[in-house]
């Protein structure tokens, strides 16, 4: 039996969110086109963003207790989905594009993804150039 609740955490790394899971080989992975506004709103709403931040984010098809809030799945585009979620004010919504690689923690793009976002300390950024 596999765990309902995953965890991963995430940080800001070439202008966006992204996470590194060396289990499933993935390195750098960004969330891109508009999933890291949905991240970064959550994170200002919660007064957690910090620059150089690592966070600590949930995910599970179930609601759970403490879960910030739901991506409800939209449609199919590019081997990927797009997912919206009710802002603050509840009548609109943002959306954001979940990618392929979703699939490694998935069997299929859930029809919801609930989330939690925790902030996880400071992420170390060397200013020594590299050699």
């Amino acid at each position: 039996m596999s765990n309902s609740i995953l965890g991963l955490t995430i940080y800001q790394a070439f202008n966006t969110f992204c996470f590194t899971d060396v289990e499933r080989e993935l390195y750098d992975e960004p969330f891109v086109a508009g999933m890291d506004k949905i991240i970064e709103d959550v994170l200002t709403r919660k007064g957690l963003l910090k620059e150089n931040g690592m966070y600590h984010i949930l995910i599970s098809e179930k609601e759970f207790p403490g879960c910030d809030g739901v991506l409800n799945r939209e449609e199919y585009e590019h081997d990927g989905a797009w997912y919206s979620i009710k802002t603050l004010r509840d009548y609109e919504t943002e959306k954001g594009w979940l990618c392929p690689a979703t699939l490694k923690f998935f069997s299929s793009f859930p029809e919801k993804i609930y989330f939690q976002l925790k902030y996880a300390g400071e992420r170390f950024v060397s200013t020594k150039a590299q050699i």
